[in-house]
């Protein structure tokens, strides 16, 4: 069992809107430890087999958002050097966690011979979810969660990297 704290976006001019709030789970200690190091076993097993591509850097260790940035900025420059036009994609991944659809995911690494025991301990410990919704005073019964990666949690993270690298 999970919460899943329901937090107000700085800045929003109308919080009666739901996409003013972003919902974080939050799981217990042991299972934040147990999480943190299978996901460590995922990025290295995915950084020795090539899964994911050089200039990719959320989830990975020794990247950091700045890299990111100075990379751009280079292949910018470089181009502009060149007399070439640059032109940058950005997506806005909102929901993107809570729409992973699990069965997909499982299917995937399996495709890309991601180890069966990865493929078996994510599946495992998506089974059978509950949480439940906390914000100001209130707190909601319990309810069943289906699909979706929990926001927040390391694993999903690095999941969620596979997830969308493997089907796109």
């Amino acid at each position: 069992m999970t919460k899943t704290l329901v937090l107000k976006k700085p800045g929003k001019a109308d919080y009666t809107s739901p996409n003013a709030w972003r919902p974080i789970v939050l799981s217990n200690g042991y299972a934040q430890l147990l999480n943190g190091c299978k996901a460590e076993d995922l990025v290295l097993m995915c950084e020795n087999t090539g899964i994911l591509p050089p200039n990719h850097f959320g989830g990975r260790p020794g990247r950091a958002t700045t890299d990111s940035i100075h990379l751009m900025v280079k292949t910018v420059k470089d181009a502009w050097r060149k007399g070439e036009v640059a032109l940058l994609l950005c997506l806005d991944v909102k929901g993107a966690f809570l729409s992973t659809a699990v069965d997909v995911l499982k299917h995937e690494m399996c495709q890309h011979r991601v180890p069966e025991g990865h493929v078996e301990w994510l599946k495992r410990r998506l089974e059978g979810r509950q949480t439940m919704l906390v914000f100001d005073n209130y707190w909601s019964e319990l309810f069943d969660i289906k699909d979706g990666l929990d926001q927040g949690d390391v694993q999903s993270l690095i999941a969620w990297i596979i997830y969308n690298l493997l089907i796109l």
